[in-house]
């Protein structure tokens, strides 16, 4: 495992601990979530993956086959017809286990499970209410829908409310954690250039993944990016539609962002998409916001209304700025992109989203991490012959 100091601390702490443990891990996708949780705890009392887009008899039953895997006993229930028999059948295995340690138990791709009238989170809140909590059990939930997992069960007003006692906000790796990655992989760039990568494809780890030792950059790029058979060249749309039942409105709004390097009020969004107001349009806000895919900016001494919708997904904007523009291109693209105007505007735009992913290490750097602080932009416009200024952060 590379970096994640404090998460490992917090998984630790509860495996570790005297008492019942719900730990809540998000992050958007490919970010690595289940691969901390497999290499972490290696073994598991009862772990399962929801199946994408299944309904409620699939998820049924590939719950119940992984019961069955799980039981000391390989006894074989019946199929469950409902989420209170599967996980009143879970409570049958794991009090089948002899064992006084800590009981593990993964569920992976939570929001899957929720399927229309499913009740699954209700039959969740009583297990763990009625067993969970008086058999020394560290139930771990995880999910790339972060909105879904902190509105349905962090902010739960049900049997979950407060039930929570760990959370993990999982993020991309920074640009130290990159550098020990690619080290790792046996991998040598020096610092410009993995600034570099880190500017296209952010700190995702399942990207990073696929650089090979031995290419260059460029080389790289092209392979992954450019080529049909890479990983990157039809991410975009694949990402929107796993994450979200109606991407439509989502993708809309990261085109608009993509075009104003700025970022958009909530009201230059809605006229530049042409989207109607109303709570749906708060909702797919907060989503893309909890996905990491915008960033909330608050100019100075203005108000909330004026906050700013930046893009700072490393991979979105890059796509739409070079890859949607260039698919037919086959080598030697990203040679042919660096020499462009275009190119130079974008890397000052991207590394601007380096220092806002970074800026907790740069008021390390500048002496001030102790002082109370607030982000901002600030900007004057120019008005009655006075020249304008702006500053990004």
């Amino acid at each position: 495992i590379i970096g994640r100091n404090e998460e490992i601390l917090k998984l630790t702490n509860a495996l570790k601990s005297m008492q019942c443990e719900l730990l809540a891990v998000v992050g958007r996708r490919r970010v690595g979530k289940t691969f901390l949780i497999k290499n972490f705890y290696k073994q598991f009392d009862f772990e399962c993956t929801a199946i994408p887009n299944a309904d409620i008899n699939d998820q049924l039953l590939n719950f119940h086959r992984k019961l069955v895997i799980y039981s000391v006993k390989k006894k074989n229930f019946g199929v469950p017809k409902n989420w209170i028999d599967s996980f009143y059948q879970l409570q049958i295995v794991l009090g089948l286990k002899k064992s006084k340690k800590k009981k593990v138990l993964f569920i992976d791709e939570l929001p899957w499970m929720e399927t229309s009238r499913s009740k699954f989170v209700d039959a969740l809140a009583h297990f763990w209410n009625d067993y969970a909590v008086h058999s020394n059990v560290l139930l771990i939930i995880c999910g790339s829908a972060a909105c879904w997992v902190i509105q349905k069960i962090v902010l739960n007003k049900g049997g979950l409310h407060n039930r929570i006692t760990q959370l993990i906000n999982l993020k991309p790796f920074t640009l130290i954690e990159t550098e020990e990655f690619l080290k790792h992989k046996c991998i040598t760039y020096n610092r410009q250039d993995i600034a570099t990568m880190y500017m296209i494809n952010g700190g995702i780890p399942l990207y990073l993944n696929e650089y090979k030792k031995g290419l260059s950059i460029a080389q790289n790029v092209d392979l992954i990016w450019f080529n049909k058979n890479g990983i990157l060249y039809n991410e975009f749309e694949a990402i929107f539609t796993s994450l979200f039942f109606n991407p439509q409105n989502h993708i809309s709004f990261v085109r608009a962002l993509a075009t104003k390097r700025k970022g958009l009020t909530r009201v230059e969004l809605l006229f530049f998409t042409k989207i109607e107001d109303g709570g749906s349009v708060t909702k797919t806000l907060q989503v893309l916001i909890a996905a990491g895919f915008i960033t909330l900016i608050f100019p100075f001494g203005k108000s909330k209304k004026d906050s700013l919708h930046r893009l700072t997904d490393a991979y979105r904007l890059y796509y739409l700025q070079f890859i949607e523009k260039h698919k037919k291109a086959t080598n030697t693209v990203l040679q042919h992109l660096q020499i462009t105007i275009a190119w130079k505007i974008w890397c000052g735009y991207a590394f601007e989203n380096i220092c806002i992913a970074h800026i907790n290490k740069i008021k390390q750097k500048l002496g001030i991490s102790a002082i109370y602080t607030e982000i901002s932009s600030f900007a004057i416009k120019t008005a009655n012959q006075k020249q304008g200024f702006q500053i990004d952060l």
